[in-house]
């Protein structure tokens, strides 16, 4: 059961551990990052489109080297 249990946790991009009375789930890292192609023609300067929680943009050289990726 517990192998049946780990190759469907694994088809489903998720890791399992196995504790005494319970099993814990182990899901990431997931990207921080999304770019949404249908969306960049809404936006003119990707750059100022990701910001951190203070509010202080991203560098740019790290905004399009994730863009670059993505397009």
């Amino acid at each position: 059961m517990q192998l049946q249990c780990l190759n469907r946790a694994a088809n489903l991009g998720t890791k399992l551990e196995w504790l005494e009375d319970s099993v814990k789930t182990v899901m990431g890292p997931i990207p921080a990052i999304k770019f949404d192609k249908t969306r960049q023609h809404a936006r003119k300067d990707p750059v100022k489109a990701v910001t951190f929680g203070d509010g202080k943009l991203l560098p740019a050289d790290i905004i399009y080297d994730n863009v670059k990726n993505y397009v």
